[in-house]
């Protein structure tokens, strides 16, 4: 419960000082950041930890292009015409 608050208190700072975009940016890649944490056996479960496989990085690289990719055609869109 304690890390939910400060993830979304940490959520909140970034809006405030930086960007929304970065905030998606770090709220997106919480999932495949989480997956590489679990595959991490003195930092998360021990000998139950998850095997790391090509699959991971691709994740997180999907996601992070899929959020490049959509910000480049939104600001692309809204640019008015000259």
């Amino acid at each position: 419960m304690v890390i939910l608050v400060l993830g979304r208190i940490n959520q909140a700072f970034l809006i405030r000082t930086k960007s929304s975009a970065l905030m998606w940016v770090a709220a997106t890649s919480a999932v495949p950041l989480a997956e590489i944490a679990f595959t991490i056996p003195w930092l998360a479960l021990g000998s139950q930890t998850e095997e790391f496989n090509s699959f991971i990085i691709g994740g997180l690289v999907a996601v992070i292009v899929g959020l490049v990719f959509f910000r480049a055609v939104r600001e692309r869109k809204s640019k008015p015409a000259t």
